[in-house]
């Protein structure tokens, strides 16, 4: 009897050092596993993947600059490069460059009032001639002193948060629709 206890004891001692020797096979994993473990796994599995998400986004502009955050419209007057993510207090830039103005006159730039009305101006490259405010939109006139391209810089701040959407007008060409969301 004795003999037979040391025998037992010596093959649990024997099973448990191969076991210290191997991993377990993913079978006795999952044998020994409850189900709190499983939805554990599977939680941390999507967590890993929406974090990815949220890096990816990152990466892409989707929370400042970046591809997806930056926009360029042109409509044949001028071209528009602006950022479509922002954040509130932080400066961001509306570049307007004018293709053809005539040299020795004025360009005019009209904003909607309603959207600009989101944004505080900060500066303007060059400074305008006149400011005006008509038919509900803000009009900047610019003279032109060169027949090529002309760049306008808008400098502003975000005063409020969210999506804010408006147009900005060349001269008498199409206006350009501008949405632009602003986040805290």
């Amino acid at each position: 009897m004795r003999v037979t206890a040391n025998k037992q004891s010596n093959n649990k001692t024997l099973q448990s050092r191969q076991h210290s020797r191997h991993p377990p096979s993913i079978e006795q994993v999952a044998r020994n596993t409850t189900p709190f473990q499983r939805r554990e796994w599977i939680v941390q599995r999507i967590g890993w993947v929406l974090l990815a998400l949220l890096l990816l986004a990152g990466a892409l502009g989707l929370f400042g600059s970046g591809p997806l955050a930056e926009r360029s419209l042109d409509n044949g007057a001028a071209r528009l490069e602006y950022e479509r993510f922002v954040r509130s207090d932080a400066d961001t830039r509306w570049t307007l460059t004018l293709h053809q103005p005539a040299a020795g006159g004025t360009a005019d730039i009209a904003i909607d009032a309603d959207f600009a009305a989101n944004f505080e101006i900060v500066s303007i490259q060059p400074a305008p001639s006149a400011t005006a405010l008509s038919a509900g939109r803000w009009v900047y006139s610019f003279e032109t002193r060169d027949s090529g391209e002309v760049p306008v810089v808008f400098i502003v701040q975000s005063r409020k948060i969210g999506r804010h959407d408006g147009t900005i007008t060349v001269a008498d060409a199409a206006p350009f629709v501008i949405s632009q969301l602003t986040y805290p």
